[in-house]
């Protein structure tokens, strides 16, 4: 009897599993800001977005530190690959963001200092960029200029209407 109860859970639970997989996605407007940074991405494909609740848990930023960011990470863990941009509501948040990403980075390279050498290697070049109220960290970036790029002004689509252009 409790193998019939057992099965017949089971056979559920599968069910459950088939219809959510079946079940309409919807589609989410880009975001101007994730656009632009996947646009100077070379590995975009291969980079997950993680969202404001995984900046909060990680690495300790508030919600109300910023104005927007995008913060992507490699699907593969062990390359070491994570994009983070942020806009700080101040100058104060931005020391603070600054900080807060400087420790991160700190951390993932002693993550990797003993375990992947080769990763710590790479993450040794990476630093915390800061022009105005933009911050940028690029680890394991494909390519040296990346970080650069990430950090110049770019005058997004909702920005320019704010602007009245």
């Amino acid at each position: 009897m409790k193998k019939q109860w057992f099965v017949i859970a089971l056979c559920c639970l599968l069910s459950c599993f088939a219809l959510c997989a079946c079940a309409e996605t919807v589609e989410e407007e880009p975001h101007p800001l994730t656009e632009y940074v996947l646009s100077i991405a070379q590995d975009g494909e291969e980079l997950i977005h993680l969202t404001e609740d995984d900046l909060l848990d990680l690495i300790g930023i508030e919600p109300q530190e910023y104005t927007d960011f995008v913060y992507l990470a490699a699907t593969n863990a062990l390359t070491g690959r994570e994009i983070i941009v942020l806009k700080a509501v101040d100058e104060e948040a931005a020391e603070r963001l600054a900080e807060l990403l400087q420790a991160y980075l700190e951390q993932r390279m002693n993550e990797m200092r003993n375990y992947l050498p080769e990763v710590y290697q790479i993450l040794s070049k990476a630093e915390v960029l800061r022009k105005d109220l933009t911050l940028v960290l690029s680890m394991a970036a494909p390519t040296e200029d990346e970080p650069l790029l990430l950090l110049e002004p770019v005058e997004l689509p909702e920005e320019a209407a704010a602007d009245g252009v």
